[in-house]
């Protein structure tokens, strides 16, 4: 749905998991942004509320939260910074790497991959880029790079502990929630894939994008008041 609010263009609608982690979603966390401040049990209330709804009701919707979005100027994709949402969309970005090093068939890691991380091809054209960049707190790109875009990099268990002592409070709270949620879905096994299809094709976010710094700031007031 598309409306005219003030100066600019505003887009309104619902989106599944998988095409919203795709090649025509990018995002940017700003650097005015908070960090990531989820805690633990926001972590394990998330994990028991989508194991459920996996576990009974399979075939609805399961809707994931809201997203604020404003649109950059850029002619070959389509750039968002992300004004609200940056917490649940940051905690599935981290989920889908836990859930890539748990899976053992190559094209099933390479399909969770892609919603992670776009790999260079030169011949087509294409750079590498990962779905979120941060511009947050520094080493958190860094963090990213290692732990998260890499593959098998969440189980670096003794390394990402490290991170749990950080006074980077994005570094710290990622770290944690990393750990936490590979060895909760790892109880999973062989589920493991049917849970990850049921991210994929059942979860949903709303999302409202504009073009314009303005109507964005209004909208994201809007929606939280």
């Amino acid at each position: 749905m598309k409306y005219i609010v003030g100066k600019g263009n505003i887009t309104s609608n619902k989106i599944i998991f998988m095409d919203l982690f795709s090649k025509d979603f990018w995002f940017v966390v700003p650097e005015y942004q908070r960090s990531y401040v989820w805690q633990n049990d926001n972590i394990y209330n998330l994990l028991d509320d989508l194991l459920y709804a996996y576990r009974n009701k399979p075939e609805n919707e399961y809707f994931l939260g809201s997203l604020v979005l404003k649109k950059l100027e850029e002619k070959n994709y389509n750039i968002y910074e992300v004004l609200d949402g940056q917490q649940r969309l940051t905690t599935f970005f981290l989920m889908m790497a836990c859930i890539r090093d748990l899976l053992t068939d190559y094209e099933d890691k390479k399909t969770i991959g892609e919603t992670i991380y776009q790999a260079k091809n030169i011949l087509k054209n294409i750079p590498a880029r990962a779905r979120i960049t941060y511009k947050i707190r520094d080493k958190v790109e860094e963090f990213i790079e290692n732990y998260v875009v890499a593959i098998d990099g969440t189980t670096k268990d003794k390394e990402i502990m490290d991170y749990c002592k950080s006074d980077n409070i994005s570094l710290n709270n990622m770290s944690k929630a990393i750990l936490i949620m590979k060895k909760e879905l790892g109880k999973l096994g062989d589920e493991i894939l049917s849970f990850a299809g049921f991210i994929m094709q059942q979860a949903l976010f709303i999302y409202v994008s504009t073009d314009n710094t303005e109507d964005a700031f209004r909208m994201f007031t809007i929606l939280n008041n």
